[in-house]
Formats: structure tokens, C-alpha cells, sequence
């Protein structure tokens, strides 16, 4: 499976249309991205990765 930032928005101004069932990841080499969507209490929605290390 091909690694892709695809799924990365820009949602500072305006507010997407459809909204992920959960949190994605995605496992590279031991490694993981999940991918966070939150709303914010202002009503941004915001989504950010976390980077965590598996050893």
C-alpha cells in the first residue's frame, strides 16, 4: 500500500462537507500515523496526525 497525504484538509475558513466515520492509520515499518478529525468548540474542524514509534 502506497503511502499519500491525500486525506490532509484545509478547514481553517470553511467546513467540510462530509466528515470520516474515525480516526485513519496507517502503519509504515513499525511505525504509525492516525489520523485525529476533531471539532473544535469554535466549530473548526481541525485534523492533525499523531506520529507515534513502535519499538
Amino acid at each position: 500500500m502506497p503511502f499519500s497525504m491525500a486525506s490532509s484538509k484545509k478547514a481553517s475558513n470553511s467546513k467540510p462537507h462530509s466528515v470520516p466515520s474515525g480516526p485513519q492509520v496507517i502503519n509504515i515499518s513499525g511505525h504509525q500515523l492516525t489520523l485525529v478529525d476533531q471539532f473544535h468548540s469554535s466549530g473548526d474542524y481541525v485534523s492533525k496526525w499523531k506520529f507515534q514509534m513502535r519499538h
